[in-house]
């Protein structure tokens, strides 16, 4: 009986770096494609119809809600995994305490790239998505996506940091 027990306290912790993986792949893909859509103009990759929809709701999860259940998941982690999710979440106490003085200064930085470049674009998509017309939940949201991506990120770059 307890060697079932530990098979599946084995798997459930193998599973929360599985769905970290997974997560970290969905973001690296959605920066990709929201990059590229900058540089050419096209939205998702020019997938259409279907496939748009069911990878754009396949990334939206393993962006969103797989990194929240994460967040809040204690019965998945392991002891080093919960060192991990500790150790990012100092991390991201300084991140949120540094991060609105970076991003005051990144608003000033607009003037620095020239009208039309692909650089003021990118600047502009980043800047009034807090500042031009934005409502409350828009910046909520962001806000809420930026600290989910952040802390796939920071885990995974921890993670990876500790095997060297």
């Amino acid at each position: 009986m307890s060697d079932q027990k530990q098979t599946g306290d084995r798997l459930r912790y193998r599973m929360y770096f599985w769905l970290m993986d997974l997560s970290l792949i969905a973001l690296l893909i959605s920066v990709g494609e929201e990059l590229f859509r900058l540089a050419t103009g096209i939205k998702y990759y020019g997938l259409t119809g279907t496939a748009e929809l069911v990878i754009g709701l396949t990334l939206m999860n393993l962006r969103v809600f797989v990194p929240l259940l994460l967040v809040v998941a204690k019965f998945m982690r392991d002891d080093y995994a919960e060192s991990l999710w500790k150790r990012t979440a100092t991390v991201l106490a300084y991140a949120g305490a540094i991060g609105p003085v970076l991003f005051y200064f990144y608003a000033l930085t607009g003037s620095l790239f020239p009208e039309g470049t692909m650089l003021r674009s990118i600047w502009y998509a980043v800047y009034s998505a807090f500042y031009d017309g934005g409502s409350g939940t828009d910046i909520l949201d962001i806000t809420w996506m930026i600290f989910l991506a952040l802390f796939v990120c920071t885990f995974q770059f921890l993670r990876w940091r500790d095997t060297r």
